[in-house]
């Protein structure tokens, strides 16, 4: 089945307009998932309502199931400071094994909010979620979503957003895992001066494969959209990524920037990248860059000359590569535990 289609088709001859995987990949028959621990939730109302509408399209099945048969809603109203962040906890294992939720974030006016969302397992898990985040007026939102999981594991996200005028969302992504591994990021910067930035790290091995599809469609005067995606692959991994900024009419003095790196780690290892910028105004600043390839000899040669084995050589040039988006999480104990996750997947290559 194809997954995931990119907002804007190009030439068949790039393979990247679509994830293509096997109809086995989804899981008709959704249990119950009780393994969910929030933390500091005291500082938020939880909204009633719930919204079974999103704009991120996966593909028919999984939205049908999203819409219709989710075993999790979470909706929280954020309306006052704090510098606690809300912290969710999803733990996979055997009796919790299939996840199929909506999580609903809206941040009122003027108010700053810290969140993060983590999933995690171990064995075969089945992940088919939605995270949404609405921004009003002069709101700030930090995010950082982590995915760690197995290699047997599908793992399939949505990122829905809508920034306001002068608010900020800062969205960070760390990614570590599944054999089948797919996002889908939009962001709607609707008002003036708004801000949106996408963060994204990523390391998949095996025979993984990951696909990234993001866009940010820029509205407001004044506004910026930045997309930052480093990742690295070994073994067998394949990796899609596609990248889209729309500056549509009326967005005058806004600047959009995409900078895509893919370390490849492995002879085998495949990665596609195709960053866009759209416009349909004149008085706006776009960029845009992507780069793939191996670690360099030379840098490894002379860091290996100072003592080091050439794995942690290699170890030590791809995290300080990686600290582009690590030093961009506002939790040093998270940190830390991300540093150690990074240690651990990178140390199962093996060529």
């Amino acid at each position: 089945m194809e997954l995931n289609v990119s907002p804007v088709l190009t030439t068949r001859n790039y393979g990247i307009n679509s994830a293509r995987v096997d109809d086995s990949v989804f899981c008709p028959k959704v249990s119950k998932f009780e393994n969910v621990k929030i933390e500091n939730a005291g500082n938020f109302s939880q909204k009633t309502a719930k919204s079974s509408t999103f704009l991120c399209k996966i593909g028919e099945k999984f939205d049908e199931q999203l819409k219709n048969d989710a075993n999790l809603e979470l909706n929280f109203c954020i309306d006052k400071n704090t510098d606690e962040a809300i912290v969710l906890n999803f733990d996979f294992d055997k009796d919790s094994s299939m996840l199929v939720e909506k999580i609903c974030f809206y941040v009122e006016k003027e108010t700053s909010a810290k969140v993060i969302l983590s999933f995690k397992g171990t064995g075969r898990v089945y992940h088919n979620g939605l995270v949404k985040f609405a921004c009003k007026e002069g709101a700030k939102a930090d995010v950082v979503v982590v995915s760690d999981f197995e290699e047997n594991c599908t793992n399939i996200l949505r990122f829905e957003n809508e920034v306001e005028g002068d608010a900020v969302l800062n969205f960070n992504v760390v990614d570590f895992g599944g054999k089948v591994d797919i996002q889908n990021f939009y962001s709607k910067l609707a008002g003036e001066r708004a801000v949106s930035n996408l963060n994204t790290l990523y390391v998949a091995g095996g025979e993984s494969f990951v696909d990234l599809n993001y866009e940010q469609d820029v509205f407001g005067q004044n506004s910026q959209a930045n997309i930052q995606t480093i990742g690295a692959l070994l073994g067998n991994a394949r990796k899609h990524f596609k990248g889209t900024i729309n500056f549509e009419q009326g967005c005058k003095k806004s600047v959009g920037s995409e900078d895509e790196l893919c370390l490849l780690l492995s002879k085998s290892a495949k990665s596609k990248a195709l960053p866009m910028l759209l416009c349909t105004e004149e008085d706006v600043d776009g960029k845009h860059s992507s780069s793939v390839g191996k670690v360099g000899e030379g840098e490894l040669f002379y860091i290996m000359s100072r003592g080091l084995s050439r794995a942690e050589a290699l170890k030590m040039v791809v995290k300080a590569k990686f600290n582009v988006v690590l030093e961009k999480i506002f939790d040093e104990q998270l940190k830390m535990q991300l540093i150690e996750i990074v240690d651990r997947k990178l140390s199962n290559d093996e060529d």
